[in-house]
């Protein structure tokens, strides 16, 4: 199984997030978005701009002026074996409404592939 992380931000600001949260797995830089056709992942660009920028500074060289919004797909080879996506509107910039908790996204991985 692979497990991996897509944002906005550049690579070198991936690597330093995924060291300071000691994440055991691969974050793709993705400035341009083009992953959100191919895994059909909702794309915010409703969210305070300025807000956005200060923390996301790549964002000011988006075309949109947007960002990934949260997704969590599980794929078993070729076959997609559970999918969510953000939908509605961002509450913030750090959570987003309905997102499944860390321990729910380990309980679908596990029931999904053991059973």
């Amino acid at each position: 199984m692979q497990v991996f992380g897509i944002a906005t931000d550049t690579q070198e600001q991936l690597s330093d997030f995924r060291i300071a949260l000691d994440l055991p797995f691969t974050m793709l830089s993705d400035p341009l978005l083009s992953s959100a056709q191919v895994f059909d992942i909702p794309v915010s660009s409703k969210a305070s701009y300025a807000t956005s920028l200060a923390l996301h500074p790549v964002l000011r060289h988006l075309p949109k002026k947007a960002f990934l919004q949260p997704v969590f797909l599980l794929w078993r080879g070729k076959e997609q074996l559970y999918a969510w996506r953000q939908t509605e509107k961002l509450r913030n910039l750090f959570g987003a409404n309905g997102r499944p908790s860390p321990q729910g996204i380990f309980d679908i991985t596990e029931r999904l592939i053991t059973g």
